[in-house]
């Protein structure tokens, strides 16, 4: 395996612990009752690419 090889699978494998991170997070946003924090922690989870 090369060193681009070993770039795509280490990219591929993170892509997949952010995806679990926003995942955490949009849930934990519909237990949060303050609209204002709802809306800062939930505006950059929209934008991240799935």
């Amino acid at each position: 395996m090369n060193s681009k090889d070993e770039l795509v699978v280490f990219l591929k494998e993170q892509i997949k612990i952010e995806n679990k991170i926003v995942e955490s997070l949009n849930s934990a946003l519909t237990d949060i009752g303050n609209p204002t924090v709802k809306g800062v922690l939930g505006a950059p989870v929209r934008n991240i690419v799935r």
